[in-house]
């Protein structure tokens, strides 16, 4: 692979908001692992606030879109799904 042909790649990942936030959202995961002091680092830190722009860019409005008391989950259950989902991320 030339020069050129990487330079293009990172470009493309540049452009994109959506390449750049997931991959942000997974370097976070593999990088902090099971030890979270790592999250303090200045990559860490950039990774994690790229992280939650695209989780609230785009996993936030498909969750907030479920209607899941269909399933027998009132507003109280809703959330208390939203808050453990939200502090796994």
């Amino acid at each position: 692979m030339s020069h050129k042909e990487k330079h293009h790649g990172h470009q493309k990942v540049k452009n994109s908001f959506f390449l750049l936030g997931l991959l942000s959202v997974l370097w976070y995961i593999v990088r902090t692992g099971t030890k979270p002091s790592r999250a303090t680092y200045p990559c860490q830190q950039a990774a994690q606030s790229n992280s939650y722009l695209w989780i609230a860019t785009y996993i936030q409005p498909i969750y907030s879109g479920f209607s899941l008391e269909k399933y027998g989950l009132d507003q109280r259950k809703q959330r208390i799904g939203l808050i453990v989902i939200l502090l796994a991320i």
